[in-house]
């Protein structure tokens, strides 16, 4: 069931580490930028918490990874086994991630890195016949949204997808494969705020379509700087690229 609360990986990967990363440090609970949002609504019920509790809570939850890992592995080996791991695609992904103590959160719903940006892993046997040749790379960057795994795996094996006006979600076959651009931002949703995320830049809507939060994520990927207000020409400019999507995705 992990990772995830109530962090309660058996003894053996609970104290796997004795190390983990500090949790990034901001002041976005301070910044007069969140007042009335759904942020500011997040951090009123973030439960106390102190430097301790969240190094055992990241200790845990990197346990809990290393558990899931190995139980993957013994899937795979099953697969090889049985003869059945050259005929199969494997995706890796998850739902949504947790903040850890990062920006002095714990849980996820916010549109921090830590809660949205997760893990998807595709290996198919094609892809493992190109890495083999060394013909692949391993890391893509493609933005990539969970609707899209549906109709990757129909694409991957032969299987034409449904259209629908409604539903944009779209194969990202091309970009496993090779270095195809699947999508120029994404998007994401929670009690009526909207992120966008560029690649580049992550702006968040409140409910009223203002934006609030801004960040570079090229330059500040752990996003400890709030770019909302900032007088920067870049800043405006992003600000007014993120804000274009941002109304297409509200017409929607």
């Amino acid at each position: 069931g992990g990772p995830h609360e109530p962090w309660d990986a058996p003894g053996e990967y609970a104290d796997k580490y004795d190390e983990v990363a500090e949790a990034v440090s901001s002041s976005h609970h301070n910044d007069s930028a969140i007042r009335g949002t759904w942020l500011e609504k997040i951090y009123n019920y973030v439960p106390t918490s102190t430097n301790e509790s969240i190094r055992k809570i990241r200790k845990n939850y990197a346990g809990n990874v290393s558990l899931i890992d190995q139980q993957i592995g013994t899937l795979i080996d099953c697969l090889k086994e049985r003869g059945m791991y050259e005929n199969t695609i494997i995706i890796f992904t998850s739902d949504h991630g947790e903040m850890n103590g990062d920006h002095a959160l714990v849980y996820k719903e916010v549109f921090f890195e830590g809660a949205v940006k997760v893990p998807l892993i595709v290996s198919t046997p094609e892809t493992r016949k190109q890495r083999l040749h060394k013909r692949l790379p391993r890391v893509k960057r493609s933005l990539i949204q969970l609707m899209d795994v549906g109709p990757t795996i129909l694409d991957l094996i032969g299987v034409p997808a449904r259209g629908d006006a409604e539903h944009d979600a779209k194969s990202f076959k091309l970009s496993v494969l090779g270095e195809a651009v699947h999508r120029k931002y994404v998007a994401s949703f929670v009690a009526g705020e909207c992120m966008i995320v560029t690649g580049r830049w992550k702006a968040v809507f409140d409910v009223n379509g203002e934006l609030y939060l801004l960040f570079d994520l090229h330059r500040d990927p752990e996003e400890k700087t709030n770019l909302a207000n900032s007088k920067l020409p870049f800043s405006i400019m992003a600000r007014a690229k993120c804000t274009k999507i941002y109304s297409n995705e509200a017409k929607k």
